[in-house]
């Protein structure tokens, strides 16, 4: 047998299905031939059926277009399909390609059976679904039978134990004589693999045989990219076979957890209880993706040449070998095997059938879920019957009761943050262990092959024609692009310069670039078109619904005469009826007078001659009556069938009435939804390619790689750039105007400023009609500075700041700066309200009430609402905790007990909230007293039962206030700007205010002076002689090292590796906790100590604000990084990637993403969609742009209050309507 050949990762993975990403491989990478290699690509899904010709999973697009003609034939089974699925459009598409791979097996003889009602098979889709339908009504009706009730607690699984190095007596394991025996390569110890290993029969092994570091504790310091505090567990869904294991009462859980071990060392999972859903129709709960993302919550271990976990970053150059170690208590695997095969007994369960789908996998950092084709590459443990190799080594530690092994790697070839993780690949939405960071950077070395891979890519058209992967490792190639030695830099350049052939890969790459670009935009132009046809669509049911509207309502007027008229019949008819009546009573008169005249006369035996026109008139009588009578039946019976044929028709009418409607609202969504993601695809394209462009420009040592006409041009191409709207305008020397992308060729080939001229013009142009108003970009320094020495201050520019910076300190004191007297009012309604709480038996003796928010954060004002909350005291329950676990009947007793004591407009309609909350208002303290001018009678006031993180995140915030006086200067404009401005209303999905005070919290703890009275983000590189330019404007409290605030003053600014553990329970979350650390000011002298260090002083309010304004308008990344308290100075922004790993943010996003201080895995801008997150953006470049434009005219008449209503302008639905 040939030996197996050597990819170009460099591993033995000949004919590895869907693994590796380069290399000659039958299948590689993410359903793609390999990088550098032509192969045949294999299905996205193993388990999918309904495969095409070449064995590829049949697009949708397809499965669609081949199942049309079966509903033309009206064939039973695909038409009861499409009546049953045709709403939900993936579940659908799943079940009509399972359809499509029965009539083809059918056809081509693979199966026998024939179509029939009676010997249907159920689609192996339908079946999954309808198992989860079933789980989930299990689910639902368990959760009613046990509420109420306190939910068991599920573990997670067990933890790896530590490898001492004092283990030394420990053994090889011996092989069977039977057994096959392979030998361990390519790794740091030699060890023995057995393939029957059984787990009931162990035998120890030699210390000598285990690394160093598996020896040593499995978890390193943790790594300020991994926030060290506890995560909340993500939920997930059991299956049914899984679900079957869990005792009676953990089944009513939908979280994807172990099963429960009597150990009780065993650490404690968080876990969700399920809801009750309000649908009756059962749906399938949600499911995450990858669960299990913390260190804490994982069973086993993963090290990177013996680098564990949560410890420092490990730097690579591309294609570095790696080698991954992973390593699994036995007891987990045990519980893992008996989940999978409830009837087998674990001991006698070979080992390689318990390690069979075992895979690592090596990811980008933060790559939202666990799966072979979503990784780089990923390699199975044992040996899959379609490759050729030996199983990666693996040994049993008996003593240690784990088993451990080593898998080999190489480094991707593209930089960035990659991670290993392990996990199974016939399950891979657990995590069981996750590696160290590890960052790939481009050395100068590897600049040119790291190109001309990325080349390759683009010419091989790797997955998708418009995907943006290799635009965006293009972008960061070239920006990691520098030299460490002078001999390279391009100022000397000598002849047969080495890095020509860089500089043609590099073009190369930028030509590739262009041709996606036009992809996307040909993709954009289709989707338009696409979706203008179903706007017609949707305009044409519109006008039918109008249509139905105008006749229902002709038809309701034609209704209201016909009733009218009806009722004229009617008493017409009454009428007649009662003159009928008369005149048959009439005739009987007087036939019965007749007959009376005749017996008389017969009597005295007269005969009476009665003439005979009299008896016709009678006669004539009675027949009228009749025919009255019968024309009167005919008339109500006719009545009645036209009713009825009326109410039939109005059924139909109706009928076809909400068909058109519901077809109309299934337009509208796809055209929303649609219409939006097209545009969305569109702009991404255009930003990653503005990227590159970026870093041309901005890198002078790309100088080296490109002609200088070249770089001119691009330079050029880079001024039609807009990043408010993520757009280019339309070039002034495009030949073709109607083109959405930008001609290069078209350039001139000699740019001069006038060229730049017509450029500028044409983005004011595009952003002028697109966002109201021409953003200014102009940076603080180029204004307040005449010329380049930054010595000289222009004077009308200072008069402009300093007379905003009076402005601004007067408005806080008139109309936000809190009195003394206020905060006594509120003090004596805390204090009332206690004494209340006191009376109540339903709460124990000792309840405090505290106040939090904005009444007693330092950032609110005189008008702000009084929240307060319970804080029972510690270790004490709820006497009645057990029927009432929220505490809302307690707060309901209470509610009664205010209204007793002189509270007014109680209101108990939010006691069902997760946190029960009573509203009312109180009588101001001190009212009558004449001091309070303009002071309501009445205070709004919120009492909410336990909520400490608001107490936390309250003194947090107060401690900053104190600190740095002007932060309540900036927070009351900030504010007022936000709600002149209509974007402070989170039910309207906008930020709240506390999120623009975390805002303001990270600027100032990440900016630092420049020493020319500006400012400037905290850059470690930087050194400057004076001291205070490597402070912070203000201290991170979380971060910051007490032991420095005690050293002299002249000590440089000192942060903590990783905050110091202080710990409580979450309130709300299960099993989760909070790190409560953040440095406390004690007493007036140590907030002294602090503002000595941190003085304000220099600061002037005006430039603050506007930098604030430009930093969240023109400089902060909001792709890459997010808003954070834990941004430090040592290890940099908090990155969007990060997020994305522990708590499964979003990672391929552009909005605004807020971390919380103590909840990290909480976004507080979660509720800002990507609409009104532009429109945010815009309306922060617009201030800046006021502020700016201001500045510039350097009026000396100008009001700085002017200014400040100038910014804080009120917003107008116009404005909304014209930007829309």
């Amino acid at each position: 047998m040939p030996s197996p050949t050597r990819n170009n990762n460099g591993n033995n993975n000949k004919n590895r299905s869907g693994r590796g990403r380069g290399g000659r491989g039958r299948n590689r990478g993410r359903n793609s031939a390999g990088r550098g290699g032509i192969g045949q690509k294999s299905s996205s899904n193993p388990s999918s059926n309904h495969l095409n010709n070449t064995g590829n999973k049949q697009a949708d697009e397809s499965v669609l277009i081949d199942f049309m003609p079966y509903m033309r034939q009206q064939h039973p089974e695909a038409t009861s399909i499409f009546q049953t699925h045709g709403e939900d459009e993936i579940f659908f598409v799943e079940v009509a390609r399972e359809f499509l791979q029965r009539q083809k097996e059918q056809t081509t003889g693979k199966t026998a059976t024939t179509y029939s009602s009676e010997t249907k098979k159920e689609p192996t889709f339908l079946n999954k679904m309808k198992r989860l339908s079933v789980e989930h009504d299990e689910t639902l009706i368990a959760s009613k039978q046990t509420r109420g009730v306190t939910a068991p607690i599920q573990r997670s699984p067990p933890r790896s134990p530590s490898i001492s190095e004092n283990e030394t007596s420990k053994t090889i394991i011996k092989p069977a004589a039977t057994q096959q025996t392979k030998t361990a390569h390519n790794t740091g110890f030699s060890v023995i693999q057995q393939q029957n290993t059984r787990i009931g029969h162990m035998v120890p092994i030699t210390a000598s045989s285990l690394p160093l570091q598996l020896q040593q504790s499995f978890v390193g310091r943790p790594n300020p990219h991994h926030s060290s505090v506890l995560r909340p567990a993500a939920p997930g869904l059991l299956t049914k076979q899984q679900k079957s294991n869990l005792p009676e009462q953990q089944r009513t859980n939908s979280q994807i957890v172990p099963l429960s071990v009597t150990d009780n060392t065993v650490p404690v999972a968080e876990k969700s209880i399920a809801k009750e859903p309000t649908m009756v129709k059962p749906r399938i709960a949600y499911q995450p993706k990858r669960i299990w993302t913390r260190l804490d919550q994982q069973p086993g271990r993963l090290f990177a040449n013996d680098v564990p976990a949560g410890g420092d970053i490990l730097h690579l150059r591309p294609r570095q070998e790696l080698i991954a170690k992973w390593i699994l208590p036995l007891k987990y695997l045990r519980q893992h095997i008996a989940k999978k095969s409830p009837e087998t007994n674990t001991q006698n369960v070979a080992m390689r059938t318990i390690l069979e789908d075992l895979t690592v996998g090596l990811f980008r950092r933060g790559c939202p879920e666990n799966s072979s084709n979503a990784s780089i590459i990923s390699k199975q443990i044992l040996c899959s019957p379609d490759e050729n190799r030996d199983d990666y080594p693996f040994s049993i530690d008996q003593r240690s009761d784990a088993i451990y092994g080593t898998v080999p790697f190489y480094a991707p070839r593209t930089p960035g943050h990659v991670i290993f993780r392990l996990y199974w690949q016939d399950d891979p939405v657990e995590t069981l262990a996750t590696g160290p960071t590890l960052f790939v950077r481009v050395a100068e070395e590897d600049f040119e092959p790291t190109l001309r891979f990325i080349l390759s890519n683009f010419k091989s058209r790797k997955g998708s024609a418009t995907s943006l992967s290799s635009l965006n490792a293009l972008s960061t190639v070239l920006e990691q692009f520098a030299f460490k030695s002078l001999s390279m830099h391009p100022s000397h350049r000598r002849a047969g310069n080495p890095w020509d052939g860089a500089g043609r890969a590099a073009w190369g790459c930028i030509c590739e670039s262009r041709k996606v670009l036009g992809l996307c935009a040909t993709e954009h132009i289709r989707g338009k078109e696409k979706f203008e046809i179903i706007e017609e669509e949707v305009h044409e049911l519109q006008q039918e619904i109008e249509q139905f509207t105008s006749e229902e309502k002709n038809e309701d007027e034609e209704k209201t005469e016909k009733k009218a008229e009806d009722k004229e019949e009617i008493n017409k008819a009454k009428e007649e009826k009662e003159r009928i009546e008369k005149i048959e009573e009439e005739v009987k008169n007087e036939t019965v007078e007749e007959k009376d005249d005749v017996n008389v006369d017969v009597e005295k035996n007269v005969v009476v001659v009665v003439d005979d026109d009299e008896k016709n008139d009678v006669n004539d009588k009675k027949n009228e009556v009749d025919n009255d009578k019968n024309d009167q039946e005919n008339d109500e019976d006719e009545n009645e069938k036209t009713e009825t044929e009326g109410e039939e028709a109005e059924e139909n009418s109706t009928h076809s009435e909400d068909s058109i409607k519901n077809k109309l609202k299934e337009k509208m969504h796809i055209l929303m939804g649609g219409r939006a993601s097209n545009e969305r695809k569109w702009k991404d394209a255009q930003t990653a390619f503005a990227n590159i462009l970026k870093v041309i420009v901005s890198n002078p040592y790309l100088s080296l790689l490109f002609r200088r006409e070249l770089i001119a041009k691009i330079r050029l191409e880079f001024e039609l750039w807009s990043p408010l709207m993520d757009s280019f305008a339309p070039s002034p020397f495009n030949s073709d105007s109607d083109s959405l992308c930008v001609n290069f060729n078209d350039f001139p080939h000699h740019v001069n400023q006038s060229h730049h001229k017509k450029c500028f013009k044409k983005r004011q142009k595009m952003e002028e009609e697109g966002l109201g108003f021409v953003p200014d970009e102009t940076p603080l320094e180029r204004t307040l500075f005449k010329g380049n020495n930054n010595q000289l201050m222009d004077s009308g520019a200072v008069h402009t700041f300093n007379s905003l910076s009076t402005a601004m300190g007067k408005l806080y004191e008139e109309k936000y700066m809190v009195s003394d007297r206020v905060l006594g009012q509120r003090e004596m309604v805390r204090s009332y309200i206690e004494r209340v709480v006191a009376k109540c038996d339903s709460f124990p003796q000792g309840t405090r009430v505290m106040i939090f928010g904005s009444s007693a954060n330092g950032f609110g004002s005189s008008t702000s609402d009084l929240d307060m909350c319970l804080q029972m005291p510690v270790d004490v329950k709820l006497p009645g905790e057990k029927d009432d676990p929220t505490g809302a009947a307690a707060m309901a007793e209470l509610a009664n007990l205010l209204e007793q004591n002189q509270m007014q407009n109680v209101n108990t309609s939010r006691l069902t909230a997760r946190i029960p909350i009573i509203m009312f208002h109180c009588p101001r303290p001190m009212a009558q007293d004449g001091e309070g001018e303009g002071e309501e009678e009445l205070m709004e006031c919120d009492l909410s039962f336990m909520n400490p993180l608001a107490v936390l995140n309250t003194s947090l915030l107060l401690s900053y206030s104190r600190v740095h006086p002007i932060t309540r200067v900036l927070a009351a404009i900030i504010k007022r700007w936000a709600k002149a401005r209509d974007i402070n209303n989170p039910s309207k999905h906008t930020l709240s205010s506390y999120g623009y005070i975390l805002m303001l919290l990270h600027f100032l703890t990440y900016h630092r002076r420049t020493g020319n009275g500006l400012i400037t983000s905290v850059d470690t590189k930087q050194t400057s002689r004076n001291i205070l330019t490597t402070f912070p404007l203000l201290p991170n409290l979380q971060w910051v090292d007490s032991d420095w605030l005690r050293a002299s003053q002249n000590t440089p600014y000192v942060e903590v590796n990783n905050i110091p553990p202080k710990l409580m329970k979450h309130p709300l979350e299960v099993n989760v906790i909070v790190n409560s650390h953040y440095h406390r000011v004690k007493d007036q002298h140590d907030l002294m100590e602090i503002q000595k260090r941190f003085p304000s002083q220099d600061l002037s309010l005006a430039i603050l604000l506007a930098s604030f304004f430009r930093y969240y308008a023109f400089e902060f990344d909001y792709k890459h990084h997010v808003v954070s308290l834990h941004s430090t100075i040592k290890g940099g922004l908090m990155e969007r990637e990060v997020k994305a790993e522990i708590h499964g943010w979003r990672v391929y996003s552009s909005v605004l993403a807020i971390e919380d201080p103590f909840e990290t895995f909480y976004d507080i801008a979660h509720v800002v969609k990507g609409g009104n997150f532009h429109r945010l953006r815009n309306e922060l470049a617009m201030a800046y742009t006021k502020i700016i434009t201001a500045v510039k005219k350097s009026d000396p008449s100008l009001n700085g209050m002017d200014l400040i209503n100038l910014i804080c302008e009120p917003f107008k639905k116009e404005e909304k309507e014209e930007k829309g």
